[in-house]
């Protein structure tokens, strides 16, 4: 999650009115789950400003999490019919009904990587939805926007070359299980925990497994 602390502490000591600070610092406190104290500085987000879509958002998610859903749905629609560009908003509401998995969570997540392309959360989830409705080029489709977003997403990679596996495109799943283990963080992680010249070896092993 990439919000500062002392940015946050900088900019609201510049202007103690600005009300995306405070909705940022109610990020950060859900984050921390100092639930209590994010939907105070949510609130006084949206006491400044009553279009901060974000503060409605991020207070969606924390009333979410203590498990007051009636309001949690009420300021993710309000997030949205503020902010119908936030990809952040449509990301928040889809989470909200995505248990359920229904057509508005689906096209809440597609909205949202439509309006973001970089925003990668609703990614995996998306593909999940499509994943549980065996529509599994749509699934495909939607992992490889995600890799072709960020080309380092270990998780997509991983999902995507399972898949491939399944629907026995192996020449396919071992060219995602390679580019997979190929990563930094993978190939440090195999690194620490076998050495790098057995590293290697097991690497070879995961990537093996798909020769069939």
């Amino acid at each position: 999650m990439s919000v500062n602390k002392a940015d946050i502490a900088q900019a609201l000591k510049l202007n103690p009115n600005l009300a995306s600070a405070y909705a940022r610092q109610a990020q950060l406190e859900n984050h921390n789950k100092n639930y209590t104290q994010a939907i105070v500085n949510a609130g006084r987000s949206t006491t400044l400003n009553p279009k901060q879509s974000l503060a409605y958002a991020v207070r969606a998610m924390t009333f979410s999490q203590m498990k007051q859903t009636q309001q949690a749905i009420k300021d993710a629609e309000t997030a949205v019919a503020n902010d119908p560009t936030s990809a952040v908003a449509y990301y928040t509401r889809a989470l909200l009904t995505l248990t359920q998995k229904n057509d508005k969570a689906l096209n809440d997540l597609t909205k949202a990587t439509e309006l973001a392309p970089k925003f990668l959360e609703p990614y995996l989830p998306l593909a999940q939805l499509y994943a549980d409705r065996l529509k599994w080029d749509k699934c495909v489709d939607v992992l490889t926007k995600c890799v072709r977003e960020n080309p380092k997403n270990i998780e997509a990679y991983r999902l995507r070359a399972d898949l491939y596996f399944l629907l026995t495109r192996y020449g396919e799943a071992l060219r995602d299980a390679n580019t997979m283990v190929e990563l930094p963080e993978v190939a440090a992680e195999l690194a620490a925990e076998f050495g790098a010249e057995f590293g290697a070896d097991v690497a070879a092993e995961v990537t093996c497994c798909l020769c069939v």
